[in-house]
């Protein structure tokens, strides 16, 4: 996955238009939100599978 998708491109046009945690509670960090909804994408994954494989330490690991 990092091989196929240029990151630093894609976190600088998102980045603009993410959540900055200013009412809240703060937001995930966006290159792990990017990475989990783009591994949603592929796999075919629902939001409960990823809410708990966020904290798996192969999360971030090189795919």
């Amino acid at each position: 996955m990092d091989n196929q998708i240029p990151w630093k491109q894609l976190e600088k046009k998102v980045a603009r238009y993410y959540a900055k945690g200013q009412i809240e509670s703060q937001p995930y960090p966006l290159p792990m939100k990017l990475r989990v909804h783009c591994k949603q994408l592929f796999y075919n994954l629902s939001n409960p599978t990823m809410d708990n494989a966020q904290y798996a330490p192969t999360l971030g690991a090189n795919e």
